[in-house]
């Protein structure tokens, strides 16, 4: 809605002077709050009108982003080395269950099913952590680069506590 419109389009229907005594107080009324939105809002368009930007976070959130960033960097390292134990673990446990086929005559439908079933899990998991080592490997090779990056993101955020 473009405010200053509306503001003048009431300002016409105010002046104008053809109604009831209640009906131009409501509608004095209505210019009032729609100019004092304008009033509040022009410094504001002028600065994104020049290019500035507005709405810059608080230093709450600030703060909770960092300790956010600070967390991803000292658990997805961690993380990102389980999930590489992982995939080996399960291309072990995917490979025993390949192995086993060779005795899939002595089996019963059931029980080739469930090793079907168990391979389809295993498909699965592996995939995730698999996709959580490859997302999480740039972090980490950066962290081998900067080792000290997360006891400086900490001493950041206890700067900006103070």
């Amino acid at each position: 809605m473009e405010l200053k419109k509306v503001r003048d389009l009431l300002q016409d229907v105010v002046t104008a002077g053809k109604m009831t005594k209640a009906a131009k107080e409501r509608l004095q009324e209505a210019f009032k709050l729609v100019d004092d939105e304008v009033q509040a809002t022009s410094g504001k368009a002028w600065l994104e009108e020049e290019g500035m930007t507005l709405g810059y976070a608080s230093t709450e959130e600030v703060i909770a982003n960092m300790e956010i960033m600070s967390t991803v960097l000292v658990e997805y390292p961690k993380s990102h080395n389980q999930a590489y134990d992982d995939v080996g673990r399960l291309d072990k446990a995917r490979q025993d269950l390949y192995h086993g086929a060779e005795f899939l005559k002595g089996l019963t439908i059931e029980e080739k099913a469930a090793n079907w079933d168990k391979i389809g899990l295993i498909a699965e998991e592996r995939r995730g952590a698999k996709n959580f080592e490859e997302a999480t490997q740039p972090l980490k090779l950066m962290l081998v680069k900067y080792p000290n990056l997360s006891k400086e993101f900490k001493k950041c955020i206890n700067k900006l506590n103070k």
